[in-house]
């Protein structure tokens, strides 16, 4: 898990650098919904976390980090998945992310129903940064 954070924290250094217009920006935030397709909170679970092309550019999605919120003394695992997904105007995906939460203590907490969606994403000229908080969907 170390290596994602280091990956998250080097692509918002970066992109501090070379940091777009607050227009730029919006012009360029992807739509974003989770859904939990488990019903357990310990132990691995699946997380579908939808993505919605709203720009007018084509976009490369590189990686969904997906962090559980209102939750404590728990470990979460595996909450970064890298992909290399392409969107078009427009275009939709779903990106599974298979997420692993252990208890550290009986008295660890799993009443969460939000989680922090973090997307790395770029077009062709520039990268993007975004974070959302998000309720979770429940499984269909």
């Amino acid at each position: 898990m170390r290596w994602a954070q280091v990956t998250l924290l080097t692509l918002a250094a970066i992109g501090c650098a070379s940091r777009p217009s607050a227009l730029e920006e919006e012009q360029h935030r992807l739509g974003v919904d989770v859904s939990a397709r488990t019903e357990s909170r310990f132990g691995t679970n699946l997380y579908q976390v939808e993505v919605r092309n709203e720009t007018g550019d084509t976009v490369t999605i590189e990686s969904v980090a997906i962090d559980p919120l209102n939750i404590t003394d728990v470990d979460v695992r595996d909450n970064h998945q890298a992909v290399n997904v392409v969107l078009e105007p427009a275009q939709t995906t779903i990106i599974g992310v298979w997420i692993t939460i252990t208890p550290r203590s009986r008295a660890a907490s799993t009443n969460f129903d939000s989680v922090r969606v973090t997307l790395s994403y770029r077009t062709d000229t520039r990268g993007f940064l975004q974070t959302e908080i998000r309720s979770i969907g429940r499984p269909r």
